[in-house]
């Protein structure tokens, strides 16, 4: 019973979140895109993307709690096992607060995004926001084993981060709350990555001897 009534829940609340999710990235995802969704949990989002959209996904994650036919790519938590610039889009939904390195996870999303690097995280800025915070994710503990997070940052500490990596910061907004007063509120980022300035961009020093009027 304990475990009928546990799936049950949990699965309500995954297929919402994962559909809710999806409202708020549509207008930064194109149907040609290649998509690595990081942390992707159940991949219920992933299936949403590659269906409503037409993007081809790919998913990583350092436990399997996959419940579709994505396939799924376990990583060490840290390094993620594909080349530079091997995905037009990454995610980030709700995972770096779950980061012991928050800083090493988003520079490896860097490292493989071609555009842009998509960010969810909470606010946590009213002390109900961090019950909410705390409490669901108590829940998510029970329900589906995965640890508490590591950090609380506030919107700025991400955006800063995101600036001392060297992304250019396409898009902030808080997007809501997912589950209601049952959580705490939301912001979503779009980091554009910036390309490395090429050896043709750098202007050559003066010369030091001033030429003379002709």
């Amino acid at each position: 019973m304990f475990t009928r009534v546990r799936n049950y829940y949990r699965n309500r609340v995954y297929s919402h979140r994962a559909r809710w999710t999806l409202r708020r990235m549509l207008p930064f995802l194109k149907q040609t895109d290649k998509v690595l969704d990081v942390g992707a949990g159940d991949c219920r989002l992933c299936e949403l993307i590659r269906r409503r959209v037409g993007c081809e996904v790919a998913a990583v994650d350092v436990e399997d709690f996959n419940v579709t036919s994505i396939p799924l790519t376990i990583f060490d938590g840290t390094t993620l096992p594909f080349d530079d610039d091997s995905f037009d889009v990454v995610l980030l939904v709700f995972v770096l607060h779950h980061a012991k390195d928050a800083r090493a996870v988003l520079k490896e999303a860097q490292r493989v995004a071609r555009r842009y690097v998509i960010v969810f995280e909470d606010i946590n800025q009213t002390k109900w926001d961090r019950i909410a915070f705390r409490g669901f994710h108590v829940w998510l503990e029970w329900s589906q084993r995965i640890p508490k997070p590591h950090h609380e940052l506030s919107p700025d500490d991400w955006s800063k981060l995101a600036r001392e990596l060297g992304f250019r910061e396409h898009y902030r907004e808080p997007v809501g709350r997912q589950l209601s007063i049952f959580a705490s509120r939301h912001i979503a980022f779009v980091w554009e990555k910036q390309a490395a300035p090429r050896a043709t961009d750098t202007v050559a020093p003066e010369s030091s001897t001033a030429a003379g009027p002709l």
